[in-house]
């Protein structure tokens, strides 16, 4: 199941890109409301593949988290969280300083989104290639 969450991640980060990418502005200076907004048909698609993005990354860091607390004995729960929120927070600051990199170097930002979507299929690619065992889901 992790593995088809991955690949919707990945794949709805880069419909995602192709319709930003293909998304031409109007020459309007203001602002609009929502129903101005929701009008035009590229705003729509990105709003639904957003929620998409969100129901398949809710889906499947939701399960990881309840694993993780199953998984671990209860004396050193608290510590696999914090170990778990500390590693979190390392990899979001290496993502922050890799996207500075590639608008240093003049990437982007719809490519390094891709790009990143391209990662995670490399990722779900492995856990494909990785038997998964019935020992490791029990709960």
């Amino acid at each position: 199941m992790a593995r088809i969450l991955l690949m919707g991640l990945s794949v709805a980060l880069a419909l995602l890109v192709a319709v930003i990418a293909g998304y031409v502005p109007t020459t309007q200076n203001s602002l609009y409301n929502f129903s101005q907004f929701i009008q035009h048909g590229y705003n729509i698609l990105s709003l639904g593949l957003l929620f998409v993005l969100a129901v398949f990354g809710g889906a499947y860091i939701v399960p990881l988290y309840t694993l993780l607390q199953i998984k671990t004995p209860q004396q050193h729960r608290a510590r696999m969280m914090a170990t778990n929120n500390i590693l979190n927070a390392l990899f979001m600051v290496v993502a922050s300083v890799l996207l500075m990199v590639g608008f240093a170097n003049e990437v982007s930002l719809l490519t390094q989104l891709l790009i990143m979507a391209l990662l995670n299929l490399v990722v779900a690619g492995v856990f494909i290639k990785k038997p998964q065992s019935h020992e490791d889901t029990k709960f």
